[in-house]
């Protein structure tokens, strides 16, 4: 009899991960819905400049990520590797052994936090009237993080086990009521203090909720000292190490612009300049959020021995990814004034969209389409070489902007950004992933980036012929009717370029099952 536990194995991880894709896309849908509904509310209420502070701080204490030293990424893995080996004590292990680390790095993170309570307005250009709250931000934003820190331990487990059902009702539910609260402290007239401080009390939450839910998908969870091993510290520290320095380049790359512009400008064109790289950075890891389950899939594939299907996993993911993205590109491409206009201000409108270009570019090229392959070699083990190159081009970033700046401003900073990224992550990367698999390059990138592209074009003809015609997308339903125009045309052409066969119809499948379980729950007449 022909052996079937192959074909039922590789049925069951396609249901899990297209079920943690959905979750995961559920989870930065909610949070992108709020950063939709807050951002141009916030700028409303609290104005530019204390919007660039807001901006600011978070950027400032965003450093305190560098704490991690890597742990977190190592969590995922080595929970996916023994949890698939059934190693519960060493699941153990780990969740002790880096839950006393995290409380040994929250301690140090506090002390760092009085240091720049008292002193970090002095580093950038901060309004004299408003260095009280800036301080007071610095404050409470880290403690916030701090308390939050120990929760990364239980968020990796989830995210290790593959339970992004759980790891995603949470994040709803805090995204949720973090916004809500926001908008309601906003409203009733309070500022930055009070916001800061509804972000402290919601990673107090976030914190007990992971802690409830891990004793519940892992019975076996203990807390004891004797679960803290050495051997396991090593472990992680040998892989996290490397993760480590990609989160270090990452980390430089996302907020060090930020920082010199408020060091060299000030914190209006920090507001001006985080604005459209938040916007589209929220939509690009929405739809690449999917390399949290890549990660875990590949880990598990390696334990397994089947090496042969992560080519096929990168290229799938990527190119899904990307074709999700090109729509909001081609969109805002066209009617990007127009939208900013309308959402925020028509003021705010053209100091802005100038820098959406270099954006949609960089991330379209590196994060949308090659996130996915960072995460398979992170879930590989093979990370390092792609850690250096990350590295590089952080330090590669600084430079240029430290050059360029001061003279030319926000959007020589969003060009320098746009470039690098594409050729560390949208080129290196692959790369990289090719060799460890000995996979054809050309190859790999092809089967990424043509479909998507070209599934695009009909749609960016589609909507200048409308501009011209008329359709000016000054107002919401203009706007929104465009939004829907964008999402059918490109829809229906990438649904069939860029879609493999099989897997429409496992799509198919799904939604037929799922239709006929709601048809046989309707009662009887």
């Amino acid at each position: 009899m022909p052996d079937t536990s192959n074909a039922k194995s590789d049925v069951h991880g396609a249901k899990r991960f297209l079920s943690g894709v959905l979750w995961n896309w559920a989870g930065i849908g909610v949070q992108l819905f709020a950063g939709i509904v807050i951002s141009p509310y916030v700028i409303r209420k609290l104005g530019t400049e204390r919007y660039g502070i807001w901006a600011l701080v978070f950027s400032l204490t965003s450093y305190y990520g560098f704490l991690d030293l890597g742990f977190r990424s190592a969590v995922v893995r080595f929970s996916a590797h023994f949890y698939t080996r059934g190693e519960d004590d060493k699941i153990n292990e780990l969740i002790n052994t880096t839950f006393f680390y995290f409380s040994f790095a929250s301690v140090a993170l506090v002390g760092i936090t009085l240091v720049l309570w008292r002193h970090a307005h002095d580093f950038f250009t901060v309004p004299v009237e408003l260095r009280g709250e800036f301080s007071w931000l610095v404050l409470i934003v880290g403690f916030s993080i701090a308390a939050g820190l120990n929760m990364s331990v239980f968020s990796a487990v989830v995210e290790g086990f593959q339970r992004f059902d759980v790891y995603n009702r949470i994040r709803i539910v805090i995204s949720g009521v973090r916004a809500a609260g926001w908008f309601t402290l906003l409203a009733t007239g309070y500022g930055l203090v009070a916001m800061g401080s509804w972000t402290l009390a919601m990673n107090i939450v976030f914190f007990l909720l992971y802690l409830l839910y891990m004793r519940r998908i892992f019975a076996p969870l203990q807390f004891s000292p004797r679960w803290i091993k050495l051997s396991m510290f090593k472990q992680t520290v040998s892989y996290g190490i490397h993760t480590f320095i990609a989160s270090l380049g990452t980390q430089s790359l996302e907020q060090t612009p930020s920082l010199l512009i408020g060091y060299f400008r000030n914190t209006t064109e920090v507001g001006f300049f985080n604005f459209p790289l938040r916007m589209i950075q929220y939509v690009a890891n929405g739809i690449t959020n999917v390399g949290m389950v890549v990660l875990p899939r590949s880990t598990e594939l390696a334990a397994r021995g089947e090496l042969k299907r992560v080519a096929k996993l990168g290229i799938y993911a990527n190119r899904y990814c990307l074709a999700l993205f090109m729509p909001m590109a081609v969109f805002l491409m066209v009617y990007g004034h127009e939208l900013l206009s309308v959402w925020v201000t028509p003021e705010f409108a053209p100091r802005v969209f100038p820098l959406i270009l270099p954006f949609l570019v960089g991330f379209g090229l590196a994060q949308a389409s090659q996130f996915c392959t960072g995460s398979i070699l992170f879930g590989l083990g093979k990370q390092q070489g792609y850690a250096r190159a990350v590295l590089a081009e952080a330090v590669l970033s600084i430079v240029l902007m430290v050059l360029l700046v001061p003279k030319h401003g926000i959007l020589a900073a969003a060009v320098v950004s746009a470039v690098l990224m594409i050729v560390t992550r949208g080129v290196i990367s692959p790369w990289l992933l090719c060799q460890q698999l000995t996979f054809p390059f050309a190859q790999y990138m092809r089967s990424i980036l043509v479909s998507p592209v070209v599934s695009a074009l009909p749609v960016s003809v589609v909507l200048v012929l409308l501009k011209q015609g008329g359709l000016a997308g000054k107002s919401w339903s203009e706007l929104i009717l465009v939004g829907a125009i964008t999402c059918l045309v490109y829809g229906a052409t990438a649904y069939y370029a860029c879609v493999e066969r099989d897997h429409r119809q496992v799509v198919l499948d799904w939604t037929a099952q799922r239709a006929g379980r709601l048809l046989r729950q309707e009662p009887r007449s």
